[in-house]
């Protein structure tokens, strides 16, 4: 593969990144390994989902202060300015102390260039992490030192920018995503570029909720089927999701299995389940208002709102489905093979790819 790297102002083509310099370059798989092991440590002891977004890194801050397996505290100083933040350990007190230079706080983030905080503590915290606070500097040659800040780099990129939700994103534009992961734009491009995701940017645009990022839709949906939201507004979401089909509807919008008892229903006719009483469609809740009944429209199974009213459906109201924050959605794109969702008929159309990079380093986040 070809990247081109910036020198002198000059963009130049390199072949295979790791063949420029592979003792500098290259994290070894093992610690590849390694930093999932840790990056799922931080999530148990956190409480966070995996590949939980957006993650903001000032509030763990202050809940690594509370928690009791380790002694940790941060303050803002005045640091030269080539320092973000530093991280240091006291082995005699057992004690992490992070430093984060106050000339470049800005929070609540508002721009790309305050946003570099964020990614700028979870490089830090990657440090402590993947334990690389308890052997001094002086102890450890440059070659280490430098694999040290790839793995926090990368650590801190798994982190605000999960492989797994980068491939699930429209690119309107590198700011309106780089503003959903509550990064910089170029730490977003590194992380891109890194992946070898660059072709992201060109893809093609995905219709989606712009509240909960569902990308099912009927020709009859004026209101999203998962949040309610009304389909008026825009459906410029920036992250798409697809919620699992619980209960698989047939062409007259009849469920196959019971959501309650879950009797397959292939060959019951009538409105309900025979066993348990539930009935086989997932009706607007305005179906039971006998009196002031608007809207008897019947939805797919796993829609916790009429996409014609915005009502609740009947499975919502039996508590049948778990309400759309709750519940885990399903890839859009498969996060091992991305290729197959640029070749596919229905999401083709992809502009050429071409690689950039805006420092002379390869790794190394702004």
């Amino acid at each position: 593969m070809f990247f081109y790297v910036r020198q002198g102002g000059i963009f130049i083509m390199a072949q295979n990144i790791c063949s420029i310099n592979p003792e500098s370059l290259c994290i070894p798989l093992y610690r590849n390994q390694y930093i999932d092991i840790k990056l799922n440590e931080l999530y148990r002891t956190f409480g966070l989902k995996n590949n939980t977004c957006p993650v903001d890194c000032v509030k763990l801050l202050n809940s690594l202060k509370n928690l009791s397996f380790m002694q940790f505290t941060y303050t803002c100083l005045n640091l030269p300015s080539k320092y973000d933040a530093i991280t240091q350990y006291y082995p005699k007190e057992d004690v992490y102390i992070m430093l984060i230079n106050k000339n470049k706080v800005t929070y609540p983030f508002k721009t790309s260039k305050d946003r570099r905080l964020n990614f700028t503590i979870a490089h830090e915290l990657g440090h402590i992490f993947l334990e690389h606070l308890l052997i001094p500097t002086n102890a450890k040659t440059p070659h280490e030192i430098r694999i040290e800040e790839m793995e926090a780099n990368e650590f801190a990129g798994r982190l605000l920018m999960p492989k797994e939700i980068l491939l699930n994103c429209n690119y309107y534009s590198i700011d309106s995503v780089a503003k959903y992961f509550n990064v910089s734009k170029s730490a977003l491009l590194k992380r891109l570029q890194n992946l070898e995701l660059m072709r992201l940017l060109a893809s093609r645009k995905v219709r989606a909720c712009s509240r909960c990022g569902n990308t099912h839709f009927t020709v009859l949906s004026f209101y999203c089927g998962i949040c309610g939201n009304s389909m008026t507004s825009s459906r410029k979401a920036i992250r798409c999701r697809r919620y699992p089909a619980l209960y698989p509807t047939d062409m007259y919008m009849r469920v196959s299995r019971c959501p309650s008892c879950l009797k397959d229903l292939t060959r019951i006719q009538g409105e309900k389940c025979p066993r348990c009483g539930t009935y086989i469609f997932n009706f607007c809740t305005s179906f039971f208002e006998k009196e002031k009944s608007e809207c008897s429209h019947a939805n797919h199974g796993h829609y916790r709102y009429c996409e014609m009213c915005g009502k609740p459906t009947y499975y919502f109201s039996k508590k049948l489905l778990k309400p759309w924050h709750e519940e885990d959605e399903v890839s859009i794109f498969a996060a091992e093979e991305p290729a197959e969702y640029f070749t596919s008929s229905f999401y083709g159309g992809i502009l050429k790819y071409m690689p950039y990079t805006l420092e002379d380093e390869f790794y190394g986040y702004t």
